[in-house]
């Protein structure tokens, strides 16, 4: 996954002689595990706020890539008294196309490949898995929009259960 990204990385880098523009985003919400199985805990928080940044470029109109990294967030539990905590993180690679709804706003879709890492007590875990994200911008000038987005991950490290995202934030492009 690692090569992956790093791969990704180069291609956005040298390929400046494209059409399309490159961009940054900085997104941050909320991160939710879905069906844990929390058997034997006293307690385990399955929701927390979390954040996302990414580069990525326009290859043609409507169409896009982008690496980026995601935190999840750190769930918190506890067994016996004793409490303990799960960061979630991950680094991400995604085709993302779009469609323009009305004048300076778009919806998009995402498919991508995304390695989740979690860690708690000593362990750490990692699981590649697809990635899927459905959401909206609203361009607020030539560089700036604003972006809504629902991210899904059916299969994250430690738990093999999925994980979703809502995030709000910001597109810079340059």
């Amino acid at each position: 996954m690692k090569k992956l990204c790093l791969i990704s990385l180069f291609a956005l880098a040298t390929s400046s002689a494209m059409a399309g523009d490159m961009y940054v985003t900085a997104t941050m919400g909320q991160s939710q595990l879905h069906k844990v199985d929390t058997t034997g805990l006293d307690s385990f928080d399955t929701k927390d706020q979390g954040f996302a940044l990414a580069v990525g470029q326009t290859i043609v109109p409507h169409f896009d890539v982008e690496v980026g990294y995601n935190k999840f967030g750190t769930f918190n539990g506890s067994v016996l008294g004793q409490t303990f905590e799960v960061e979630g993180k991950a680094f991400q690679a995604s085709m993302i196309g779009s469609f323009e709804v009305k004048q300076n706003t778009n919806m998009f879709m995402r498919v991508g490949v995304i390695q989740t890492k979690a860690k708690t007590l000593g362990f750490s875990d990692k699981k590649s898995s697809v990635l899927y994200g459905v959401g909206a911008t609203y361009k607020m000038n030539d560089t700036l929009d604003g972006v809504v987005e629902y991210q899904y991950v059916p299969k994250v490290a430690f738990t093999e259960k999925a994980m979703s995202s809502v995030n709000i934030g910001l597109k810079y492009r340059f």
